[in-house]
C-alpha cells in the first residue's frame, strides 16, 4: 500500500521459502523470481544474493544440479560485491551440500572449510556447529571415521553451547552412524535411542518420528527385524497422534518392506496399499510412486504380471508428471523386469536403457546395479553375450560400492538467507 518495494521483496522471498518447505517448487520459483526482480530494481545486492541462494535450494530439490551450482555462484558474487560474509558462508555451505549430495566428498569438504572460516570469523557458534557436522559427513564419505567422530563431537559440543538442542540431537544421530560404520553397533544404536529421547523431551515430535523411522531402518539393515518393527510401530503411532501424514506413509512402506523380507507377500501388499491411499489423499506424489512400485514388485513375485505392469506404468506416469528422475528410473526398471521375466527381452532392454538415462548424476549404486544386472540378463537371453557380460561387470562394480554400507543422513545444505 505504501509502495515499499524492499519489504515487498523480502516478503516474497519468505513466501518462496514457505513454498519450498512444502515441496511446492513452481510457486516457490515464481515468488523468488518476483522477489529477485524487485531486489534488482532497487539495487539491493544483498537481497539479490539471498534470493539466488534460495533458488539454488529449489533447483537442488528438482535435481537440476548444474543450474543450482551456477545460481549459488551468482549469489556468492552478489555477496562479495557488498562484503556480506554471513551470506557468503551460507552459500558456501549450500555448495558444499550439493557436492556432498553428488558424492564429491573432497570438493564438499573444501567448501565447508571455507564456510567454517567465515563462521569462526563471525564467532557464530550455531554456524560452527553446522560446519563441523557437515565436515564430519564429508569425512565419513572419505572413509575417515576417526576424523568424522572428532567433528561430530565438536558439532555436538558447539550445539550445546548455542542452546541448539535439536541440532545436538541431529549430530548425535550422525555420530551414531559413524560408530556403526566402525562396527560398534551397540554404541551407535544407544546414541540413536538417546537422540529419540532428546527429541521427545524437547517436544520435537516431528523429529522424533523421523528418528524412530531411521532407527527402525538401521535395525532392519542389521538384521534385527523384531526391533525394526517395534520402532516403525512407535514412529507410526506418534505420526498419527500429531497428524504427520508423511511420517505415517513412510512407516507403512517400511513395515511393508519388512513383511516382504519375511515373504509375507499378502501382508506387504496390504501395507503398500494403505501407503498408496494415504499418499493420494495427502497429495504426496513421490510417495505415491514409491507405493505403486512396491505393489508392482510384490505382484511380480506372485506372478501377477499384468497387475504389476499396470501399477508400474501408473508409477511411471506420475513420476514423469512430477518430474521425478528416481521415480522415472525405478518405474522403467520395473517395466523392464516384467518384460524380461515374461521372455520379452527385446522389449525389456529399452526400459533398462531409459532407466539409466533417467537417473541423475547423484550416486545411486543400489538401483544402478540392479538395472545393469537386469539388462545383462535380457541381453544374454537374446544371445548378445559380449554386451551382456559388459553389463554384468558394471553391476559387479556398483555392488562392490554398496556392500556393507549403511545410509548416512545428510544435513540440510546450510542455512537459508532471508
Amino acid at each position: 500500500a505504501i509502495d515499499d518495494r524492499a519489504q515487498q521483496a523480502k516478503v516474497l522471498n519468505v513466501l518462496g521459502l514457505l513454498n519450498w518447505d512444502l515441496g511446492r517448487y513452481d510457486p516457490a520459483l515464481q515468488r523468488f523470481g518476483q522477489a529477485g526482480e524487485l531486489a534488482a530494481e532497487i539495487g539491493d545486492a544483498r537481497l539479490q544474493g539471498a534470493v539466488l541462494n534460495n533458488i539454488g535450494l529449489v533447483r537442488d530439490e528438482l535435481g537440476e544440479y548444474d543450474v543450482s551450482l551456477d545460481t549459488y555462484r551468482e549469489a556468492l558474487a552478489r555477496y562479495e560485491a557488498v562484503d556480506f560474509p554471513r551470506g557468503r558462508g551460507d552459500t558456501l555451505g549450500n555448495i558444499g551440500g550439493l557436492q556432498l549430495l553428488l558424492g564429491h566428498y573432497r570438493e564438499a569438504l573444501a567448501y565447508y572449510e571455507q564456510a567454517m572460516a567465515i563462521s569462526e570469523q563471525l564467532q557464530s557458534v550455531t554456524a560452527m556447529s553446522q560446519d563441523h557436522g557437515n565436515i564430519a559427513l564429508c569425512q565419513l564419505g572419505l572413509g575417515d571415521t576417526a576424523a568424522a567422530l572428532e567433528h561430530f563431537d565438536r558439532a555436538i559440543e558447539l550445539a550445546a553451547q548455542a542452546g541448539s538442542q535439536q541440532d545436538g540431537a541431529f549430530w548425535t544421530r550422525g555420530k551414531a552412524n559413524a560408530l556403526i560404520r566402525q562396527g560398534r553397533h551397540s554404541d551407535g544404536l544407544a546414541l540413536h535411542r538417546a537422540a529419540v529421547e532428546q527429541y521427545q523431551a524437547l517436544g520435537a515430535r516431528t523429529e522424533a518420528v523421523e528418528a524412530m523411522y531411521d532407527l527402525g531402518r538401521l535395525y532392519l539393515a542389521l538384521g534385527d527385524s523384531t526391533s525394526a518393527e517395534q520402532w516403525f510401530e512407535r514412529s507410526i503411532a506418534l505420526g498419527r497422534e500429531i497428524g504427520l501424514a508423511r511420517g505415517v506413509t513412510l512407516n507403512l512402506l517400511a513395515l511393508g518392506d519388512l513383511q516382504q523380507r519375511r515373504q509375507a507377500l499378502e501382508q506387504a501388499a496390504a501395507l503398500y496399499g494403505q501407503a498408496w491411499q494415504r499418499a493420494q489423499e495427502s497429495g504426496e506424489m513421490n510417495l505415491a510412486t514409491d507405493s505403486l512400485l512396491r505393489l508392482a514388485h510384490v505382484h511380480q513375485a506372485q506372478g501377477r504380471y499384468e497387475e504389476a505392469a499396470q501399477e508400474a506404468q501408473q508409477a511411471l506416469d506420475i513420476a514423469q508428471q512430477i518430474d521425478s528422475p528416481y521415480g522415472t528410473a525405478a518405474a522403467q526398471y520395473q517395466l523392464g523386469e516384467l518384460d524380461r521375466l515374461q521372455s520379452r527381452g527385446a522389449d525389456a532392454v529399452p526400459h533398462y536403457l531409459a532407466a539409466l538415462e533417467a537417473l541423475p548424476p547423484v550416486p545411486h549404486p543400489e538401483l544402478r546395479w540392479r538395472i545393469h544386472y537386469g539388462r545383462g540378463l535380457a541381453l544374454a537371453d537374446q544371445g548378445e553375450l559380449p554386451a551382456a557380460i559388459a553389463e554384468l561387470q558394471q553391476a559387479i562394480e556398483y555392488i562392490e560400492g554398496v556392500r556393507d554400507r549403511l545410509e548416512v543422513q545428510i544435513a540440510a545444505a546450510g542455512a537459508v538467507s532471508q
